[in-house]
């Protein structure tokens, strides 16, 4: 006969059950302890307690005076063009262009990083025919769009920036420098990307 004793089917269900909920209470516990920052015996509220703290004022200074520019300019069939802001750091501008006449292909990029390496671009789109957001400049530099119009009759872009920045110009393709500031400034200018331009196609 064997001597050991078993509990009935209903008392170890029971067992179970009651080993189960204070295992639960006590993970239960030690997260709440973990969460709760620790009251000194005061009462006093801990400096760092981040409920307490004041929000912070969403009102920025800035140092000079709001700017509104546009410019519009026609491609033909296969040309690109550049326009870029001239920016300081953390400069935000709104942004807004427009294609009329076809989509087209874009890179939106800065130029005049102070670290080695190319920055990369913002954004590379294809066959878009507008764009509009808010940007804040990470670096002193330009910051703009790179057009190239794939289709095969011209569009016109036109470009709206308003914030706060330094200028807004194009960019001569041979020669990678801005335009001068004279009182006939030369027009947006345009050029025949290369076979391999990843944006033509």
């Amino acid at each position: 006969m064997n001597s050991s004793k078993t509990l009935p089917s209903d008392a170890r269900f029971q067992w179970a059950l009651s080993i189960g909920v204070v295992t639960a209470l006590v993970m239960a516990l030690v997260a709440l302890m973990r969460q709760t920052p620790a009251v000194p015996p005061d009462n006093s509220v801990p400096v760092e307690d981040p409920v307490r703290k004041a929000p912070a004022t969403p009102f920025v200074a800035q140092p000079r005076p709001f700017r509104l520019q546009t410019m519009q300019v026609t491609l033909l069939p296969g040309q690109s063009t550049e326009i870029l802001a001239a920016m300081q750091p953390d400069d935000t501008v709104v942004f807004l262009w427009v294609s009329i006449g076809g989509a087209v292909n874009v890179d939106m990029h800065g130029d005049g990083a102070p670290y080695e390496g190319d920055p990369g671009s913002y954004h590379k789109g294809r066959h878009e025919d507008q764009g509009y957001g808010s940007f804040k400049a990470p670096f002193e530099g330009s910051h703009g769009w790179h057009w190239t119009n794939p289709n095969e009759r011209p569009v016109t872009i036109g470009v709206t920036l308003s914030g706060f920045f330094d200028d807004l110009y194009s960019i001569d393709p041979e020669t990678e420098e801005p335009p001068s500031h004279d009182e006939n400034p030369p027009k947006l200018c345009c050029y025949q990307p290369e076979d391999g331009d990843p944006l033509r196609t």
